[in-house]
């Protein structure tokens, strides 16, 4: 399969690789950046849950080919409390480190935080996204589950605290909205209104 640049997509291009992002990029179907790498000034980024299909695969594999492709900054996703897919942050920034990438954000799904109460699991985390370069610690969505009032009230109280802890690390926490979330509903609303408090 023969590539295409991403500087030279046209509109049918285009609206092929926004199919293929809904369902996850296998690597053969990444397009290549002409004009990046690690010596570029310009600076393309990619969500690593983008080739998640091949991450389970080859962990050090894709991130090289991430690289290749010629993107240069990715926003991590992954990470289970205590490791991204099995690996330490020190050995995860190490793979990055070879690879020439940067992690300035990440998301960070961490049920056992956000509606138990485990504030050690995000001290973990917050330690985890230092040692990677994060500047961003994203709570990227709300599972099924726990779309309920009580839940959505723990979520409100959890995001204040994770909001604390990330700043005191000298990094800010942003919320992904979902347009699953955005419908006009009480404990949207109200759970919206409190994020933007901080």
């Amino acid at each position: 399969m023969q590539h295409q640049t991403i500087m030279s997509y046209n509109r049918k291009e285009f609206l092929r690789t926004s199919a293929a992002l809904t369902a996850g990029f296998s690597l053969a179907g990444l397009p290549l950046i002409s004009d990046a790498g690690p010596t570029g000034t310009k600076k393309y980024g990619i969500q690593l849950y983008t080739v998640r299909n091949d991450i389970t695969k080859d962990l050090a594999s894709t991130i090289a080919y991430v690289s290749k492709a010629g993107y240069n900054q990715v926003e991590l996703y992954g990470f289970d409390g205590k490791t991204f897919f099995g690996k330490t942050a020190k050995e995860f920034k190490a793979m990055f480190d070879t690879n020439h990438l940067t992690a300035p954000s990440g998301h960070y799904n961490l049920p056992e935080f956000l509606y138990e109460g485990k504030t050690d699991v995000w001290k973990a985390a917050v330690e985890a996204a230092v040692i990677m370069g994060n500047k961003y610690m994203v709570v990227p969505y709300v599972d099924d589950k726990h779309r309920t009032g009580e839940d959505f009230k723990k979520l409100v109280n959890s995001i204040g605290q994770a909001a604390e802890l990330t700043k005191a690390a000298g990094m800010k926490l942003a919320y992904h909205n979902q347009r699953v979330l955005m419908v006009k509903h009480f404990m949207n609303i109200y759970l919206h209104k409190q994020i933007l408090k901080w």
